[in-house]
């Protein structure tokens, strides 16, 4: 065997053990997310305990994913897993390439539609749809009315659903 298939096939691996333990990692830290804990997004000088299994990481990127996606966030860990079939080459990424763009379409999408329709209680704090979402959902609307675009953005989602 040629090295450098070697390095390829041991890179890939490599790839997919770095996305499957961010999968986990993000999976941790989404679902122990404390709206009180430390982070770039909140500070007190009164509360200092993190509440966040993976400590003031997890809490910082938990916040920042949550910032960014709002509770679409969740659905990254989703995307995470496939992303490592794909790089362990359970899955070929020439066939499943459309799949892999569909999940990001759908992650974008029901950010969109969660800021547009505003939020869910996460215990005490109220998330929608994120910064990726109020873009996307303020781009979207000034070019069509708000009934065109939560038809747009709900067959985006339910299109990316069945993809």
């Amino acid at each position: 065997m040629k090295l450098n298939n070697k390095i390829s096939r041991y890179g890939y691996m490599l790839l997919g053990v770095a996305l499957l333990v961010g999968a986990g990692f993000s999976a941790i830290a989404l679902l122990s997310y404390n709206a009180q804990d430390q982070s770039f997004l909140f500070y007190s000088d009164t509360h200092r305990h993190v509440y966040n299994s993976l400590g003031v990481v997890g809490a910082h990127f938990a916040a920042a994913c949550f910032y960014l996606f709002g509770v679409s966030a969740y659905l990254l860990i989703g995307l995470l897993l496939y992303s490592s079939l794909i790089a362990f080459k359970f899955l070929s990424l020439s066939k499943e390439w459309d799949r892999f763009i569909a999940g990001c379409i759908g992650v974008v999408s029901s950010s969109a539609l969660l800021t547009i329709n505003g939020g869910i209680y996460i215990g005490t704090t109220m998330a929608s749809g994120g910064l990726v979402g109020y873009t996307v959902a303020q781009a979207a609307l000034t070019f069509f009315e708000w009934p065109m675009v939560m038809l747009l953005l709900s067959f985006l989602l339910f299109a990316s659903l069945i993809i």
